[in-house]
């Protein structure tokens, strides 16, 4: 009541009108095909183009590997000398040391973004449980559930909402 005084413009809503909002807005996402072609549309060419690169970087690896390898066996054979095996090697133990760890992070990165597609499959079912459940509790409870996947509902001047979910 105090807060009319000071703004210029009405900044009450429906709670009602707000909690239906949310609920709309969580059910699309029970909907399998929706969420398929959301994430689909996203993910699938960078994550092909990851999995390329990371191919080139374990062929990459390979050949470098196979260049100690044919050092070591003209060093053995006496081909080359000790220095000379040295410094033939220094700069592809470098570049082997550089692939290492651009290959682990790809892979790292490819394996998170399967278990993201994954999780994504079980998505629909869940929300719709969720969704199911919600409806049959009593309004108290319902508050209670959505404060703990919602930090900020926003209406702005158009009673457009806006939802920022906890991370």
């Amino acid at each position: 009541m105090k807060s009319r005084a000071l703004c210029s413009f009405y900044n009450g809503h429906s709670v009602v009108k707000i909690e239906r909002a949310v609920v709309e807005y969580l059910g699309q996402f029970s909907d399998p095909e929706l969420v398929k072609e959301h994430l689909a549309a996203v993910q699938t060419k960078e994550l092909t183009d990851k999995e390329a690169e990371l191919i080139g970087v374990e062929q990459a690896l390979g050949k470098v590997e196979a260049q100690l390898l044919q050092h070591l066996d003209l060093l053995q054979r006496g081909v080359i000398s000790e220095p000379q095996f040295i410094k033939a090697n220094e700069s592809a133990r470098t570049q082997a040391t550089a692939l290492e760890v651009q290959r682990d992070e790809l892979r790292a990165w490819v394996g998170e973004q399967r278990e993201r597609v994954s999780a994504a499959e079980r998505l629909p079912g869940a929300i719709g449980s969720f969704l199911v459940d919600f409806q049959g509790m009593e309004v108290r409870q319902q508050k209670a559930q959505l404060q703990t996947i919602l930090k900020v509902a926003y209406v702005n001047q158009e009673d457009r909402l806006e939802l920022e979910f906890r991370g």
